[in-house]
C-alpha cells in the first residue's frame, strides 16, 4: 500500500480522522515506504492521533518530519513512546506547524537528525507539552 503524495509512510490521517496506536513497532527498516516526502512513519493534518507504548524507528522524510508529522490543527499524544533514529529536513523525529498540539509522556527521543533545524522536534505556530522525556544524541 504506498501513502499519495508520499505522505506518511505506515500511516496517513487527514480531514477529521482519528487513530490510536497501542504497544506496536513502526520500523523504517522494514517497510519499502520508509523514505517520504513528510511524516517518515505518520502524517496527520486536521487529524487526532495517540500512540501509546510504540516504537517508531528508522524512518526519514525528503522533507519535514522524519518520524512524525502534525500539521493543520491536529491533536498528537505520546505516551511512553521511542522515537529513534529518524531523520528530515526540519524535525528529525516531530515535527509541529500550523496550530498543532502535542502531548509527550514518558517518551525517549534519541539519535535522530534534522538537516536544518529541530534535531528531535521542531514546532512552529503550535504547542507542545514535554513531561518526563529523555532527549538524547539528537542532531
Amino acid at each position: 500500500m504506498s501513502a499519495p503524495q508520499g505522505l506518511g509512510g505506515a500511516l496517513l490521517l487527514e480531514s477529521g480522522t482519528s487513530a490510536t496506536i497501542n504497544a506496536s513497532l513502526l520500523d523504517g527498516q522494514f517497510s519499502q515506504r520508509s523514505h517520504a516526502q513528510s511524516g517518515g512513519a505518520v502524517y496527520a493534518s486536521d487529524a487526532r492521533a495517540s500512540l501509546l507504548d510504540t516504537v517508531v524507528t528508522r524512518w526519514n522524510a525528503s522533507r519535514d518530519g522524519g518520524g512524525v508529522f502534525v500539521g493543520k490543527r491536529s491533536r498528537l499524544s505520546m505516551q511512553r513512546v521511542r522515537l529513534e533514529r529518524c531523520g528530515g529536513e526540519g524535525g528529525g523525529a516531530l515535527y509541529l506547524v500550523e496550530n498543532a498540539e502535542a502531548n509527550l509522556t514518558t517518551c525517549v527521543l534519541q539519535r535522530n537528525m534534522a538537516r536544518v533545524d529541530g534535531g528531535a522536534v521542531y514546532v512552529e505556530k503550535s504547542a507542545a507539552r514535554v513531561s518526563g522525556c529523555d532527549f538524547t544524541l539528537n542532531h
